[in-house]
């Protein structure tokens, strides 16, 4: 065993102090069952509230469309919306890296999903509600203009928000992936004469299965979890039902008199239900991870082919929903100098002259670069003795 075994084990140990052990100190002191079962009738007393998906009405002298998420318990809610931000997001996220992969598209418009990456919580779904204000939001004003006015209520924000800031997760997992495949099996397709679209059709999308499947088991794991968009929305009754919110609630009221078996419950429900995605997916978690390595070592490899002028509509559609995406973040960074509803300069660039806030400020990048280094301790070894495990 050499310097490097020992190391990985002490990193092993170090992912078992931090994380298992404490789960299942938690699990020592509770009943696992009697707290599934006591949240599981908790969340069986709520009462779904039959209404309408869609609703058209006359306010104030606008036509207002109002879009909602089928109520149908925080159980079936909770299970149903991750599918749902899952799907879309996925689906999306390949329409977007095919194109990218197969045509001219400009290197702006593959490189820009990545600016959702930057770490803004709570601001970016606090942005978007600012948007779909009912009243001062970007888009009703916009849309008054037009005696138009459009109102996305309680889960169908959620979904709406979590998707759009999942997608370019998702076109980050398809495009990698594609770009370590072999192009044999692409020029094959162009050989014989086939158009891009019949290629990606009948070649690719059968190759990047593996990235599909990882793609919507992540995806749906982030959104089953997510707490940024639940806590921004907080207001409507049906997102308050949501198995992250009940959780974060219930440990956050009893944090200093112990956790009660509810507060427990939720949260090993959404665990047992993360588990149960990851061991379904985990062959193709494995063999998209691995790729990732050849990805980043090796510049991107696409076929550059002109669109057809019947490509320019989806491409069109699908830069629009990159905008929508990015929308929340360019919002986030643009708050901190302007307010983006009155365009005047933000209160928050006279935080900087408040000593705490610059103290605050400070120590949050300490810790954020001393926690990051950590973790590059802990993951580089294991990541290398994996993979020249799995080479062996």
């Amino acid at each position: 065993m050499d310097s490097l075994d020992l190391y990985a084990l002490a990193s092993v140990a170090v992912v078992l102090a931090l994380f298992v052990a404490p789960l299942v100190a938690l699990l020592a002191s509770y009943n696992p069952a009697d707290c599934v079962a006591t949240a599981l009738r908790d969340l069986a007393l709520a009462v779904p509230v039959g209404r309408s998906l869609l609703e058209l009405a006359r306010r104030g002298g606008l036509t207002v469309v109002t879009a909602r998420w089928p109520d149908l318990g925080p159980l079936l809610n909770s299970l149903l919306l991750p599918l749902a931000v899952a799907s879309v997001s996925t689906s999306v996220g390949l329409a977007y890296a095919l194109l990218v992969y197969l045509y001219r598209v400009p290197r702006l418009l593959a490189a820009l999903p990545l600016l959702a990456y930057l770490p803004i919580p709570f601001v970016k779904a606090l942005a978007l509600y600012s948007v779909l204000d009912p009243d001062l939001g970007l888009v009703n004003r916009a849309l008054g203009l037009l005696g138009l006015g459009v109102r996305v209520e309680g889960l169908a924000a959620v979904a709406l928000y979590q998707a759009l800031a999942l997608f370019p997760f998702s076109y980050s997992i398809l495009l990698s992936y594609a770009s370590v495949l072999p192009r044999e099996f692409a020029e094959s397709a162009y050989s014989l004469g086939s158009p891009p679209r019949v290629a990606a059709a009948r070649v690719l999308v059968p190759l990047l299965r593996p990235a599909i499947y990882t793609s919507l088991a992540l995806t749906y794991v982030l959104s089953l979890e997510d707490l940024e968009a639940p806590l921004i929305f907080e207001g409507y009754p049906d997102v308050r039902g949501l198995l992250s919110y009940r959780a974060y609630v219930h440990f956050i009221s009893e944090a200093y008199v112990g956790f009660s078996t509810r507060a427990v419950g939720y949260a090993l429900i959404a665990l047992a239900v993360s588990l149960a995605i990851f061991g379904a997916s985990a062959r193709y978690l494995v063999a998209v991870y691995r790729s990732f390595g050849a990805a980043m070592a090796r510049p991107l490899v696409v076929y550059r082919s002109r669109a057809s002028p019947g490509v320019a509509p989806v491409l069109a559609v699908l830069t629009a929903l990159l905008a929508l995406s990015l929308l929340p973040t360019l919002l986030s960074l643009a708050s901190a100098v302007v307010d983006p509803l009155t365009l005047r300069v933000s209160p928050s660039l006279h935080l900087l002259l408040d000593p705490t806030r610059v103290r605050s400020t400070l120590n949050t990048v300490a810790y954020t670069t001393l926690s990051f280094t950590l973790s590059l301790a802990v993951a580089l070894p294991l990541a290398y003795k994996s993979s020249r495990g799995s080479r062996a």
